[in-house]
């Protein structure tokens, strides 16, 4: 079933097809710049991959702040955020036949969690090729954990548009080799937030404080937006469909850039 959707989805005709449902004026937003060509053909070099439209790698890495002199990558996060689902899970079926379904999404959740497609961005450093507006760029918005997060998503979007469903199970494959060989030392889901309410307390004696900065989306489907504070400063945000999920993820980029050292565990991504 895999192998035929893999021939599928490698024809002109759907890729050609994904290509005006992600944004068909994509060539026609105007030329780059020489330095900003200069700058992708480094990002291509780097990541060992040809990737021929410019324009929609570019626009992989248009920030929704710097709309409407550019177009967002919320449309090819998306789709990359589909494409890395179907991937991961075509590679754990294949490699942990005796898994049950439960272990497999734990791996997955893993895999796919938000801490863990931004370390492959900083890897990468796909934070130096964001386009954001100068209130971002104030807000260190280029270190955002959530951004990283979409930015890497965004790319493979790019990636499976260009290459095909083949070419983009390679790049994530060769971009997770690391975790993925050391799958077998996965540990039960980590609580961040527990974690950080207990450095606070031993070193400042104080807890952290959650604030809602954004609630976004209809009732039934609403993603929340959170940040995280000691003593009025901010230590980190996260998003999630429920605000202890959000909550999470905040604790965990403040975690991360705090520095604080945490052995194990994983964050399940909503």
């Amino acid at each position: 079933m895999f192998h035929c959707f893999s021939r599928n989805l490698n024809s002109k005709k759907v890729i050609n097809l994904l290509k005006r449902i992600l944004g068909k004026r994509d060539n026609d937003s105007g030329k780059l710049s020489r330095n900003r060509i200069d700058e992708l053909s480094k990002l291509k070099e780097e990541l060992n991959i040809d990737l021929a439209d410019d324009f929609l790698l570019n626009k992989a890495f248009c920030h929704r702040s710097t709309y409407p002199h550019n177009d967002s990558n919320e449309r090819l996060e998306f789709l990359g955020d589909a494409i890395i689902g179907a991937i991961i899970a075509r590679y754990l079926y294949e490699t942990y036949a005796e898994a049950s379904e439960g272990e497999l999404t734990k791996m997955k959740s893993y895999l796919v969690s938000e801490i863990m497609l931004a370390k492959r961005a900083k890897i990468s450093s796909l934070g130096d090729y964001m386009l954001l507006s100068k209130s971002e760029e104030q807000n260190d918005g280029r270190k955002r954990q959530s951004l990283l997060a979409d930015a890497f998503e965004a790319l493979l979007g790019v990636i499976f548009i260009q290459k095909g469903f083949d070419k983009t199970y390679e790049f994530i494959m060769e971009q997770f080799k690391d975790e993925l060989d050391n799958l077998d030392s996965i540990v039960p889901i980590y609580n961040y937030k527990s974690s950080l309410q207990e450095h606070f307390q031993k070193k400042y004696h104080c807890n952290p404080i959650y604030k809602i900065k954004d609630e976004m989306g209809p009732e039934h489907a609403k993603t929340y937006y959170v940040e995280v504070f000691l003593k009025g400063r901010k230590l980190g945000s996260g998003k999630g469909s429920s605000r202890k999920t959000a909550e999470q993820y905040a604790a965990a980029e403040a975690i991360s850039n705090l520095g604080i050292d945490i052995k194990g565990g994983f964050l399940e991504k909503p």
